[in-house]
């Protein structure tokens, strides 16, 4: 009887061992995915010097586009006092590496008729929403950057 109750303690060890490895690999792992590089993306978009507001009637979208074709688009709202943070999907920051960026800024005109849908007056010239075209190109880093747009109301598109 006494060998058996070893060999049972044997083998509770060895799970409890197996179990115990087991987790701290999970937590391992999941601490790993935890410290990928991210970075943190914002700055004030501004139209002839003046901050751009974004509001109820007004929206204006800034959005980081990677440079190689490949990888997530990040995007922000701008606020009420023109500043802006990128978001990738739900989760706030971007991945380091070059991107292009686009900026579109539009004013919400309600219909005459109630039940007709909202129609929309761009505030910007056109090719800033482009971003091959717009003109503006940044390297982001890990950690926090402050990328500052000023979009000029007379400018010519980026060849």
């Amino acid at each position: 009887m006494g060998e058996t109750n070893a060999s049972i303690y044997g083998m509770h060890f060895r799970w409890l061992r197996s179990l115990s490895t087991a987790i701290c690999l999970l937590l391992l792992s999941i601490g790993l995915i935890g410290c990928s590089d991210t970075a943190n993306v914002s700055g004030i978009v501004s139209l002839d010097d003046k901050p751009l507001i974004g509001g109820h009637d007004q929206r204006v979208t800034v959005m980081f586009v990677p440079e190689s074709g490949s990888g997530a688009t990040a995007a922000g709202l701008v606020d009420g006092e023109g500043r802006y943070t990128l978001f990738t999907g739900t989760k706030q920051g971007i991945q380091p590496g070059s991107y292009l960026v686009a900026v579109s800024a539009v004013q919400m005109i309600r219909s005459k008729d109630e039940s007709g849908p909202p129609a929309g007056r761009r505030l910007t010239p056109n090719f800033y929403a482009d971003p091959k075209r717009s003109g503006f190109r940044t390297e982001v880093q890990a950690g926090s950057n402050t990328f500052d747009i000023n979009l000029r109301s007379d400018a010519k598109a980026s060849t």
